[in-house]
């Protein structure tokens, strides 16, 4: 789970550093963004940039647990 907006460097410089060194060495993480952008098409952003499920805040606490299980099902199924 990474948040979009961070100092320095942004939740997209993170999923591309993430996707970057699963190419070199294999696996996949998946990726939740987590952000206070609202807008479909920042939702629409972040997954095409790499995230699998995109939460904004402020968010409920069962739909966060929700999507981590959800998440954890599909990368245990593979």
């Amino acid at each position: 789970m990474s948040d979009i907006g961070m100092p320095d460097k942004d939740g997209y410089s993170l999923i591309r550093f993430i996707r970057n060194q699963e190419a070199k060495q294999g696996g996949f993480l998946p990726v939740i963004a987590l952000t206070s952008y609202v807008h479909s098409e920042d939702s629409t952003k972040a997954l095409n940039a790499g995230f699998q499920e995109f939460i904004h805040k402020p968010f409920d606490p069962n739909e966060l647990v929700a999507t981590v299980a959800k998440l954890a099902q599909r990368t245990l199924l593979k």
